[in-house]
Order: structure tokens, then sequence, then C-alpha cells
């Protein structure tokens, strides 16, 4: 009687090696979408920033545009991130064992081989065998289409293949160089956004605080305010008093103090001097 301990102990191990190989092929490509989905969105938020910037902040304008730039934002993230990783856009195990022979050469087609056995062996199908997987003089002849599968050769193959495998670090620096550079530009690309945020112009950075934080009730023309000194006051009648008026995010060569008496409807319009402090 045949043993398939070995086998199923060997076929376990060379699946795991495949997933391994599979996982990273992922992860770099869920590298490589997250920078260009935050090197999109920072060029689309900046932009949205200084369009509400020209369009002085009306809430309308705050409101459509956030929505517009959080929508499209959240569409480069499902198209570069979210969809590679869907189980549906796995690939096969077949696929991948071939994308571990274009990396090593070495292995001769054994892995692509040995999961292609598996694989007919699993689903109790028989399909045809490619031919640079063929008869190799260390495999020996493969079952012809239709011709049923030996389990001992099944098992002589994957422990081939598995033993090829270990030989190259369980295929462990497939995809390490694109890994170490993917991570590299993500962090690179995640730096400049913050700095260009940081150090540029507050209307860069107010316009990113109304995009990201849409639950924030500050007032948006908070960016481009008129603060008065000293503010609500009470003075004896017929008193002076001194009003400072200090512009932030924008500058004026005339300010204008409009007073009217307690009991009048009238508004008197007084210009103010320029401070040469």
């Amino acid at each position: 009687m045949e043993s398939t301990h070995d086998f199923t102990s060997d076929g376990a191990r060379l699946t795991d090696v495949v997933r391994g190989i599979r996982n990273r092929w992922r992860l770099k490509r869920a590298l490589r979408g997250a920078s260009i989905v935050i090197a999109g969105g920072f060029v689309l938020l900046a932009t949205s920033a200084f369009i509400l910037d020209a369009l002085r902040y009306g809430e309308t304008a705050v409101t459509v545009v956030r929505t517009l730039a959080l929508l499209l934002l959240a569409v480069l993230a499902v198209i570069f991130v979210v969809l590679p990783l869907l189980p549906k856009r796995m690939p096969a195990d077949r696929r991948v064992a071939l994308y571990l022979e274009e990396h090593e050469p070495s292995l001769d087609a054994a892995v692509v081989t040995a999961v292609e056995m598996q694989e007919r062996e699993g689903s109790g199908r028989t399909r045809s065998v490619p031919p640079a997987v063929g008869n190799h003089p260390d495999r020996g002849p493969l079952p012809a289409v239709g011709q049923p599968l030996s389990a001992s050769l099944v098992a002589h193959l994957t422990h081939s293949a598995l033993d090829r495998v270990h030989k190259i670090d369980d295929g462990r620096h497939v995809d390490e160089r694109g890994l170490h550079v993917s991570a590299g530009v993500l962090a690179a690309v995640t730096g400049v956004a913050l700095l260009a945020t940081l150090l540029g112009p507050p209307v860069l950075r107010h316009g990113m605080r109304l995009m990201l934080m849409p639950w924030d009730r500050e007032q948006p023309l908070s960016l481009y305010a008129v603060t008065a000194e000293p503010g609500n006051i009470t003075i004896a009648r017929g008193g002076d008093l001194l009003v400072g008026a200090k512009l932030s995010g924008f500058q004026s060569d005339a300010v204008d103090l409009l007073v009217r008496q307690r009991d009048s409807t009238n508004w008197t319009r007084l210009t103010m001097a320029l401070d040469s402090v």
C-alpha cells in the first residue's frame, strides 16, 4: 500500500512556499499602489485647496470641492490598493510557480511540474502537460493526457521540487529588492507630501484641513479675518477708546470703522490710520 504521508507533508510545504511568494508579490503591488494614491491624493487636495482659496471659501464651494476631492481620492484607493488585494485577483498557484521559475531558472520547471501534478491529483481530472515541463532526466516521463496519476510519482515530483526550492532559500529572494524599493518610494512620497504641507503656504494647510476634517466646525473664513481690539468693553459716557484692527491672511491700503449711536440707525464711517509700529 502506498503511503501518502510524505506527499501530503511535502505538498503542504510547497504550497506554503508558493503562498509566501504570492503574498510578497501582492504586498509589492499594494505598496506601489499606496505610493500612487498618496502622490495623486496630495496633488488633488493641494489643487482643491487653491481652488477654495480662489473661491473665498464659500459654503457651497467648500461642500462641492470637498465631496469631489474625497470621491476621487476614494476611487484612487480602490483602483490601486483595494482591487489588487481582492481574493479573486490572486494569481493561481501555477502562475505563481511559473513566476518563481522565471526568477530562478535553476529550478528547471520542477515547481511548475509539481504544482501542475498536485492540481491534477486534487481535482481528479487529467490535463495536458506543457512542453516546457515534459519528460526530464531527473523526473522521468510524465503521464500522458487521460492517464491516471500515480501517487508515488506525484510524491516524487513534489519532493524533488521542494529540495530544489530549499536550495534557493524557499524563494525568499524573489521580489525582495522590489519590496524594498516600493517601501522606499512610499516613504519618500509620504515624506515629501508632509514637508510640502507643513512648509507650504497657509492656504495649503487650511485647505487640507477643510478637505480631510469635514467635522471641524471652524469657520472657513478664519484664514481671512479682521480682529478688532479691545473687543467687547464698557466705557464711561463721553470717554475715549483706542480701537485697533489686525488683518489676517490679506492686506488692505484702507480700513474703515463703522460706528453708530445707540438710538440711531445710521452708521458713521471713520477711516483708520495705519499703525507704524
